[in-house]
């Protein structure tokens, strides 16, 4: 996360967070500063089945985490997830500008599986969506898609914190733009940006502004629009 949760409580102390989902969870890194902010009810879903394997293991006496080893999307059908060498960079979209950013990063291995909606796994898996309030999504390109995947249950949330796009750096992404007027719809608005800085410029947490963001991606705080 370019944007620290520490940062986050700081900049809203009269917002409590209850409860963290995190789709696109990798090794589960932020899971201290989660539980420093208070979230101790965790979700955390993996489409990667080693990955979600060792999230599982490594939570197994935690009857606070919940794991899932499924690729959350806005359709359910059969996909392929492409792993990359780099672990981070895996994703169910093919590497598009990418490539040209990170010429040393490429798909190693792929296989096929079923997407999900979140708001089937809700139903599946009796989640009481009430108990978090703060999403984070990760997942390298289908990011819009998946939280509106959640379709109502969306109004559960006071944080939503995702990683955008200005150019397709994955095949057919989603670009910011999008994701603003999606969210806007939903009650929430961008207030907290951090873009990578391609040219190792200085990088930094800037409010929302006018115009489009100049870099090609990074991460965004949405808040909910009623309690700002």
């Amino acid at each position: 996360m370019f944007i620290k949760v520490k940062k986050i409580v700081e900049t809203y102390p009269n917002i409590p967070m209850k409860g963290v989902i995190h789709i696109g969870a990798h090794e589960a890194e932020e899971y201290e500063a989660y539980k420093e902010a208070g979230m101790d009810k965790q979700i955390w879903v993996e489409a990667n089945p080693v990955l979600a394997e060792g999230i599982t293991s490594r939570f197994s006496e935690d009857n606070n985490i919940r794991v899932f080893n499924e690729a959350i999307y806005d359709s359910e059908n059969e996909m392929e997830f492409k792993i990359s060498n780099n672990g981070q960079s895996s994703s169910l979209l093919e590497l598009g500008e990418h490539k040209r950013f990170f010429p040393t990063v490429h798909y190693i291995d792929k296989f096929k599986l079923v997407s999900k909606r979140f708001d089937t796994l809700i139903s599946e898996e009796n989640i009481n969506v009430g108990d978090y309030n703060f999403l984070n999504v990760d997942i390298q390109g289908a990011d819009l898609n998946a939280i509106m995947s959640f379709n109502d249950h969306i109004r559960h949330m006071d944080f939503i914190y995702s990683e955008f796009n200005t150019v397709e750096v994955y095949e057919g992404c989603h670009l910011i733009g999008e994701m603003d007027e999606y969210l806007k719809s939903k009650g929430f608005t961008r207030t907290l940006t951090h873009e990578y800085q391609m040219d190792g410029a200085n990088e930094s947490i800037t409010p929302i502004g006018a115009g489009r963001i100049p870099g090609h991606w990074g991460d965004a705080l949405y808040v909910k629009t009623s309690l700002l």
